[in-house]
């Protein structure tokens, strides 16, 4: 038997003795979490088991004494299949289910077919009330009786009264698409306000038949000159026609330009530009303005279709713009004129041309940002960037011999291919040829790559390692030497042996690595050999560190670090971005901040500032090492070979005296 605490209390007061029965009804009074459906761990929420074929979960009740609940939960309400959160009472079946597959809601429906399915009226306003007897907006069907309809209600209060339909992209609420006055007025895309029963900003399509009472025409206005016979025109447009064979139709002003717009008021459309213009002198702007500069203005694209006629380029000197003028669907642009430049892409200020950005030569030669007389065919001031190829059709650079420059053709993984299709040259013949020359000076070959002869080169120099595959090879004929003597190996054995070799690591391990490596120091090796150590101009791994910040005030960027850089005024620093390395002139700010002239958008994403040049920056010369070891060698050769010969002299005086002494110690005995 249940029974309340007091009751239970009375039972187990001091000195009594519950009987069995009392143990019972304590056990059957408490809740039991494997018989009661009932669990709740430490730090876990309450959990309930549902039970029976509805599977409820709650009853709640008006009290305790109450024979029905008022309110319940379960999962499975009665002739549905469908499992979810019911909320339901004696009187309905459900009030509010979330179907537990898909999440859809029904309000007085236990099969949701969308995210809220309601049964009955739905009313949006600051309180709920079904006869529709508070401000706001209602949402009811079948409201009269009819043939099923949806009831939209605006309880206006105080207001006019109305509808209005927005469009939304997330971020911002359009202005109204579709207002519907209080007094039935209907706006479409014309604001809020209109004095007509449909009002509308735009163009009308009308399927079928359009009837009208009458059209009014304000100012006396002509919509149609008719001659002596009527032609039918195209009257589906709004605009101005005339049937007068042979004659014009003048738009005529008195003084003034002839403006075209698009809005209904008649004035300017957005931004104070009119649709179209032309001015008093003959010039046309089209959405730039009344007064044109120019014959034809244009703020805006445009688009050029194919003219049937191509011959038209020659109708008179001046520039042509058509479009396939050749039959391969390309662009033409056409210079009918007689000088010595064809096209001259040009930039200006206000006042004046500033500058040429390029220039196409009636020869065909085109220069890039370069002095408008070329010499090459193609002459670029500038950088040069190439892309990959994505057509297959130009790969085939055994087709036409000449010289190609491509990217990620060959391996494609990202290199840049410079390829020589040498044509029906010798079997030795076809490369590269690196030259250089000045204003005054002749041609200087600098580098040649060829199949016979692979690279030649005439200086360089390597930064971080050298890799070769096969013999080095240096030119060492008699022929092209002199002033030829012997060198002092004894000199050189004692150079060599105050040479300390030592073992370190870079401090710029981003470009050299950071294993350990042996070598020399050219300081070290300039006190004893200094013809092996040459000065070279070079930039110091001295800061090699990211700056703090970065900014930028009249064409000035400032540099700060977090430590002291321990630059001197104009020193050069070389700033490493993700464009390359460049090498700037500093203004000295302060210990840790600094500027160079620029902007800052050279310096977006990583940027390290590397260190400054240096005119000293000491380099050994290891082939002058390696001939001095050689030397340093033959002379121990040749001590090695001196002091064998005495050895087997003092070996062959012993075995004289061993022989001697074995033959005195014979008489002897």
């Amino acid at each position: 038997m249940i029974k309340s605490k007091a009751d239970l209390k009375a039972l187990f007061k001091k000195n009594s003795v519950p009987t069995e029965a009392d143990f019972a009804d304590l056990i059957e009074s408490g809740l039991n979490q494997s018989d009661d459906g009932i669990r709740k761990g430490p730090g876990d929420p309450l959990s309930v088991v549902a039970g029976g074929e509805t599977q409820e979960l709650f009853s709640f009740f008006n009290s305790v004494d109450a024979k029905k609940p008022s309110w319940k939960i379960n999962q499975n309400p009665s002739k549905n299949a469908k499992t979810g959160f019911n909320i339901y009472n004696d009187t309905r079946d459900t009030c509010l289910f979330i179907d537990e597959k898909t999440g859809n809601t029904g309000i007085g429906s236990t099969t949701p077919g969308v995210k809220l399915d309601v049964v009955g009226a739905v009313h949006i306003g600051s309180e709920d009330d079904a006869g529709f007897n508070q401000q706001g907006l209602y949402l009811n069907w079948n409201r009269t009786g009819r043939a099923g309809e949806s009831n939209f209600i605006n309880h206006k209060g105080q207001g006019v009264g109305g509808f209005s339909f927005h469009n939304s992209d997330g971020t911002t609420i359009s202005d109204a698409l579709l207002y519907i006055q209080g007094n039935g007025n209907v706006a479409v895309g014309a604001g809020k306000n209109t004095d007509y029963k449909l009002d509308v900003n735009g163009t009308v399509n009308v399927s079928g038949a359009l009837t009208s009472k009458g059209i009014t025409l304000v100012d006396t206005g002509v919509i149609k000159m008719i001659g002596a016979t009527d032609v039918a025109v195209d009257s589906n447009d709004m605009g101005l026609y005339s049937t007068l064979e042979g004659r014009y139709v003048r738009l005529v002003t008195n003084n003034a330009p002839i403006l075209f717009f698009t809005e209904k008021l008649g004035t300017q459309i957005s931004g104070n530009i009119t649709a179209m213009a032309i001015a008093r002198d003959g010039n046309v702007s089209i959405g730039a303005g009344i007064t044109p500069a120019t014959k034809l203005h244009v703020n805006g694209a445009v688009k050029i279709s194919k003219d049937s006629n191509a011959n038209y380029y020659t109708k008179g000197e001046g520039a042509y713009i058509g479009f396939d003028g050749a039959g391969f669907k390309e662009t033409n642009f056409v210079n009918n004129g007689g000088g010595k430049t064809s096209f001259s892409f040009q930039k200006c200020d206000d006042e004046k041309i500033t500058g040429t950005l390029l220039n196409i030569q009636s020869n065909g030669i085109v220069s890039i940002g370069a002095p408008e007389i070329a010499n090459a065919r193609l002459d670029v001031s500038g950088n040069i960037r190439v892309s990959g190829d994505v057509t297959s059709d130009y790969k085939d650079y055994s087709k036409v011999q000449g010289a190609y420059l491509s990217w990620n053709s060959s391996s494609g993984n990202g290199e840049t291919d410079f390829i020589n299709n040498f044509g029906g040259a010798p079997a030795w013949g076809g490369g590269f040829v690196f030259k250089e020359t000045g204003p005054n000076s002749s041609m200087a070959e600098l580098a040649m790559i060829t199949r016979s002869r692979g690279l030649e080169i005439n200086k360089i120099a390597v930064k971080t390692e050298l890799q070769v595959k096969g013999a080095v090879v240096t030119g060492s004929d008699i022929r092209i030497k002199k002033d030829i003597t012997t060198t002092d190996s004894i000199k050189n054995l004692e150079v060599l042996s105050k040479l300390n070799i030592t073992e370190y690591r870079h401090i710029d391990p981003g470009t050299f690595g950071n294993s350990l490596r042996k070598g020399l120091i050219a300081q070290e090796v300039e006190t004893v050999f200094p013809e092996a150590v040459v000065t070279r101009t070079e930039f110091l791994p001295g800061i090699l560190a990211a700056p703090k910040q970065i900014s930028e005030t009249n064409g000035v960027v400032t540099f700060t670090m977090v430590d002291p850089h321990n630059l001197a005024d104009n020193d050069i620093v070389k700033i490493q971005t993700l464009r390359g390395s460049v090498p700037k002139l500093i203004k000295l700010i302060d210990e840790t901040t600094f500027s160079v002239e620029g902007t800052a958008a050279e310096y977006e994403g990583d940027v390290m500032v590397y260190g400054k040049q240096t005119y000293d920056f000491k380099m050994v010369e290891y082939d002058r090492l390696y001939l001095l070891n050689l030397s340093a060698t033959q002379q121990l050769v040749k001590e090695n070979a001196e002091l064998k010969a005495k050895n087997a002299a003092l070996e062959a005086l012993l075995a004289g005296f061993e022989q001697r002494l074995t033959a005195l110690e014979r008489s002897t005995n």
